[in-house]
């Protein structure tokens, strides 16, 4: 996965660059990502972890790792957006499948002392 960082505040540009994989666990499934993260004059190890599940009638809850709400994860014909309020801030994404392989978020953050964009590719390569 490849993830840009476009801080318009800050005006400055980051990238992450490494893996995303999906496990399942406990009747839903972990999201880890884990590489390495540039920004600005930071370049280290970085990583997240998610949580998805179980579903409902409403979409599929994502949570933090530590059990707290994220968004609600409702695709529509491929597509998806949801709002994640947090302080002042506001989180939105919107995402796009590509294929069965292939997906594309954007998180777009705005709130008084933040504005920026998150633009992530997933792509799923061949086991060796």
């Amino acid at each position: 996965m490849r993830r840009l960082v476009l801080d318009s505040l800050a005006g400055t540009r980051g990238e992450f660059v490494g893996t995303a994989t999906f496990a399942a666990d406990d009747g839903g499934v972990v999201q880890t990502e884990a590489g390495e993260l540039t920004y600005g004059d930071h370049r280290g190890p970085a990583e997240r972890h998610l949580l998805w599940g179980p579903g409902s009638a409403d979409g599929v809850q994502v949570r933090f790792a530590d059990g707290r709400p994220f968004y609600v994860y409702r695709p529509v014909a491929g597509e998806w957006t949801a709002v994640h309020p947090c302080g002042a801030d506001e989180y939105v994404v919107t995402g796009r499948w590509l294929g069965p392989h292939a997906f594309d978020e954007e998180w777009s953050v705005t709130g008084p002392t933040k504005s920026y964009r998150l633009l992530s590719s997933y792509r799923r390569h061949p086991s060796p």
